[in-house]
């Protein structure tokens, strides 16, 4: 659920008691749906790669 001003918000999932992940950025909402950009997506357009700790 998202409401107007949300825009840029994180989106992310939880599976679990304990795991999140990011998947993206809130773009836009409206007439009950919300629309999101993937985080991969957003990352490959500015040519970025994550360098996740081991």
């Amino acid at each position: 659920m998202a409401d107007q001003g949300d825009s840029g918000a994180l989106v992310f999932s939880v599976s679990g008691s304990s795991t999140r992940q990011a998947r993206g950025i809130l773009s836009a909402q409206g007439n009950g749906h919300v629309s999101w950009s993937e985080a991969p997506d957003i990352l490959n357009s500015w040519n970025l790669r994550l360098n996740p700790r081991t």
